[in-house]
């Protein structure tokens, strides 16, 4: 997967079209720049669930940190409503592919980040973490059994 990764495997046209779930009009960002991994992951992602994704955000070329999925089209930001936040996490964390997944419970319907940063080495740890409003600002924070219950549940 990681040389997969690491060469040019944008969207065409005939990969929007074989998808059943999502199609090219959704809030993609520039869908031309999304990754068929991360696309073909999350169709398959939405099949599992049973229900409705919606995409916040999916290419930018601002407004993340520094080194953001976002920039490379390697990431979405989603959220599925009538499932809690909790249970849309442990639905994605059955995806290899995802290894970043993020918990937003602030947003106006909570949700996930979901990327496909790659390892760098066979064993990396995947990236897990959970974001919380602060002070009107948006932290990051440990994906922990103590903040799941304070935060999310």
């Amino acid at each position: 997967m990681e040389d997969f990764l690491k060469v040019d495997h944008l969207m065409k046209p005939n990969d929007w079209k074989s998808l059943k779930f999502f199609s090219v009009t959704e809030n993609w960002g520039d869908p031309s720049k999304m990754h068929s991994l991360l696309l073909y992951t999350l169709e398959a992602f939405r099949k599992y669930v049973g229900l409705p994704v919606h995409i916040n955000c999916g290419y930018s070329n601002s407004g993340h940190t520094t080194k953001s999925m976002h920039y490379e089209g390697k990431a979405v930001d989603i959220h599925i409503k009538g499932l809690n936040v909790v249970d849309q996490f442990l639905a994605a964390e059955r995806f290899d592919a995802f290894n970043g997944i993020g918990l937003y419970p602030h947003w106006n319907n909570p949700g996930l980040h979901l990327d496909i940063r790659p390892k760098h080495k066979r064993f990396d740890i995947d990236s897990r973490w959970m974001a919380i409003s602060k002070n009107g600002k948006q932290i990051y924070i440990s994906l922990n059994a103590e903040n799941i219950k304070k935060y999310c549940l």
